[in-house]
């Protein structure tokens, strides 16, 4: 019944595997698809519990000797394949041989006694993917059939392959599964290309047995050979070698002295080391996108092959490489722009399978790393070289925090890092010992006002090491401490300190007593010292609240409050350079009106030949201008006035105007003051009417406050002079003018005693 279960269920997965497992309770455990050079190891069978390994047979010798611990009499071991069984001779090992027609084919084991077995066999079976007797001949002619070798072209699957038993070895490499059959030689013809690599295992013999690569169309040329003096164990590890074909036929010749002996055995055919993946060229720099990276690669006897890894900044490197030759690996980092040897091994320092392992740290200023791998052999090899990277950073970044106390405090907020206060957030941090990091310094900032006084809460862990933190309040103004408190871990694993301080920026100092007190006795980058993983958490409460200023002006505040004051001083000042402008210019033409004499006969001339506009623009312009002049001056550039009158304090004038100067129809008149004494207080003009209704003015020209037949002029210091032209309106035949106002607060007075007839020309 086991062994038609076991049909069916072989039909539906044979194309999957060579080979099935049907179990009980077996460890293998139910039904598993596995190959055959691991299915056979490390059975475990329980009392009374069989299992069946199931495999397609092709018609040839087989062997298989099962190692029970020194006692195999509880095991039946048979070898059937529905045409006969072979029962296992049992000694202290179980060993069985025959011949298998081609077809379904059973390995059945069972456990008839009352403990557990483990089991662990070695066999050559002839399993139909794998090649055997038919496939050899007898002797080295090139004119058989050529035999090909399966492979893969994946370095990374060869070494995920590799077990402390198997050594390194190519998966998907060819089984070779033969017996001699009184034969005392076989050859397989190998489909190589001249530089392609094979890889040859021997795995288990039966009897003394040597296999050889020979190169050559005779097979005279003896590429690299293995043996085995006699009956293999089941825990012998498996002989391997690699080696580059040197011509387009080569062999594999097998040799016994046995007769009926038995081998098991594997060959893979690589092509060319061009075809290989790279390994690295010395300007193509690897990215360690994670924190560790695997590199594979082949040499051949005199080949270098280089990896350069990107490698900045200060980091804890572990080197790992596996390889079927013994190798020299050099290791370099440029630092600061120079190559610096850094660490040198051999594979003749590693263990006998070729592996090693190294560590080195490097500096701050490390920008690569380049790895130099060669052979010492003259063998051909593949190596796999493992990269692993461990940054120590500080507050959850790659970088270290800086250790001393800055020297003011433009630089702590430049260079250094502000830690958060707050009850229940933890932050951690390493103090690198082995490069000799034994401080992290941070920034602590405490808002407030005057007098405000806070107390902080420092809880510290670590891991049972020398470590100390410390509160420091500062003086930045003479960078001296103002106070400090501290807590140190020696034999427990948590330290707590509080310290009161005022408002602004302090500090937070975590070291390492050993440096701090000058113990560091190691060598910088010393791997057997360990870095120091501290955690802690700080936080602050208000104890004193100070004083609160009436304004907390922000930095933004006083620049624009800059901004503003220089923006308002140049409003400011824009009137009085208007002033001294247009002063510059009136007095500019003042001066040339003053070449011109009889001002209004020019502009009456102006008048006579129709430039009406342009005569009333240059007499507003010349009221301004000639006020500029001297008195006496100024009356002569206007010509004779019309009326002259002169006091001790004032020097009055007033001059006919032409009809086309009025704007608003009414009566002109050119008037002019001289204040020669004191300051005319509330000074008014008034233009009273010899006969006749009273005038009322009705425009001036500049502009000024009127009232009926009054000319309002404010205040009139002394020495002023001001010219206005004024309009009245009124039928009256005759113009009187008067001007009063207060000097030193009492009222003065003074007026022309004649008359001015405005219908005069």
């Amino acid at each position: 019944m086991q062994h038609r279960i076991a049909a069916i269920l072989f039909g539906t997965i044979l194309a999957m595997s060579p080979f099935l497992i049907i179990s009980g309770n077996a460890s293998h455990g139910g039904v598993q698809v596995a190959d055959e050079e691991a299915l056979l190891r490390d059975i475990s069978l329980p009392s009374g519990e069989s299992i069946s390994v199931v495999f397609s047979s092709r018609t040839g010798g087989f062997w298989v000797d099962a190692d029970c611990g020194g006692d195999c009499r509880d095991l039946v071991l048979t070898v059937s394949d529905g045409v006969s069984e072979n029962t296992a001779t049992i000694t202290d090992n179980a060993v069985v041989k025959g011949q298998l027609v081609e077809g379904v084919a059973w390995l059945n084991l069972s456990n008839t006694g009352s403990d557990s077995l483990n089991i662990d066999i070695q066999a050559s079976l002839p399993e139909l993917n794998s090649l055997g007797n038919a496939d050899s001949s007898s002797t080295r002619d090139s004119a058989v059939q050529v035999n090909s070798f399966l492979s893969t072209s994946n370095l990374a699957e060869t070494f995920a392959a590799k077990t402390t038993r198997g050594g390194i070895h190519d998966p998907s490499a060819t089984w070779i599964n033969a017996t001699f059959n009184g034969l005392d030689s076989m050859y397989w013809l190998i489909d190589a290309n001249v530089s392609d690599i094979l890889e040859l295992s021997l795995l288990h013999s039966s009897a003394d047995v040597e296999l050889r690569l020979l190169s050559g169309d005779d097979g005279n040329q003896i590429l690299a050979s293995l043996s085995s003096q006699s009956n293999s164990s089941s825990s012998t590890a498996p002989q391997r070698v690699w080696k580059t074909t040197t011509n387009n036929h080569t062999w594999l010749e097998a040799t016994t002295t046995t007769a009926s002996s038995s081998f098991s055995a594997r060959l893979a055919a690589h092509e060319s080391i061009d075809n290989w993946p790279a390994t690295g060229e010395v300007n193509d720099v690897q990215e360690l996108h994670e924190e560790s990276a695997t590199f594979y690669g082949l040499l051949s006897t005199g080949d270098e092959d280089v990896i350069m890894v990107n490698a900045s900044g200060p980091h804890l490197w572990k080197f790992t490489t596996s390889s079927t030759t013994a190798l020299d690996v050099n290791i370099s980092a440029m630092v600061d722009g120079i190559w610096v040897p850094f660490l040198t091994f051999q594979g003749l320092q590693s263990d006998s399978a070729h592996n090693s392992d190294s560590s080195i740290w490097t500096p701050e200023a490390t920008a690569l790393l380049k790895v130099s791998i060669s052979s010492l052999s003259e063998e051909t090899g593949i190596w796999s070289f493992d990269v692993m990277r461990t940054t120590f950073g500080d507050l959850d970044n790659s970088t270290d925090a800086n250790g001393a106390i800055p020297m003011n405090i433009d630089s702590a907020m430049e260079n250094w890092d502000f830690i958060e206060l707050k009850e229940g957030v933890s932050h951690t941090g390493w103090l690198s010992l082995p490069t000799y990091d034994g401080a992290d310094t941070y920034l602590l900032n405490l808002e407030g006002w005057e007098e405000s006084r806070y107390r902080i809460k420092l809880l510290l862990t670590a891991d049972n090491t020398r470590i100390i933190a410390e509160l420091i309040e500062m003086d930045w103004s003479s960078r001296t401490i103002i106070s400090n408190s501290s807590t140190i871990i020696d034999d427990g694993i948590e330290g707590v300190t509080t310290l009161e301080v005022g408002e602004g920026t302090h500090l937070l100092r975590i070291r390492s007593v050993e440096l701090m007190n000058g113990e560091g006795n190691w060598t910088w980058g010393d791997v057997n010292i360990n870095p120091i993983p501290w955690t802690i958490e700080i936080s602050s409460i208000q104890s004193e609240e100070g004083i609160e200023p009436w304004f907390e002006a922000e930095g933004f505040v006083s620049q624009a409050s800059t901004g503003l004051l220089y923006f308002l001083g140049f409003l400011m000042l824009t009137p009085i350079i208007w002033v001294i402008w247009t002063n510059r210019i009136y007095s500019r033409r003042a001066a040339q009106l003053a070449g011109d004499k009889e001002r209004l006969k020019t502009l009456r001339k102006m008048i006579a030949e129709g430039q009406v506009k342009q005569a009333i623009s240059d007499l507003k312009l010349s009221l301004r201008t000639i006020a500029a002049l001297d008195w006496e001056e100024g009356v002569e550039t206007w010509g004779e006035a019309n009326i002259r009158h002169r006091t001790v304090a004032v020097d009055l004038a007033v001059w006919k105007l032409a009809p086309e100067f009025s704007i608003k129809g009414g009566v002109p008149v050119l008037f002019g003051v001289h204040i020669l004494k004191g300051t005319w207080q509330v000074a008014a003009v008034r233009f009273e009417v010899s006969a006749g209704e009273h005038w009322e003015v009705i425009s001036t020209e500049p502009r000024f406050l009127s009232r009926g037949d009054e000319v309002f002029l404010d205040t009139l210091s002394e020495g002023s002079r001001t010219f206005l032209k004024v309009e009245l309106e009124g039928n009256g035949t005759g113009l009187e003018v008067s001007m009063s106002g207060l000097v030193e607060n009492k009222p003065v007075a003074a007026k022309h005693t004649g008359s001015l007839r405005l219908e005069e020309e």
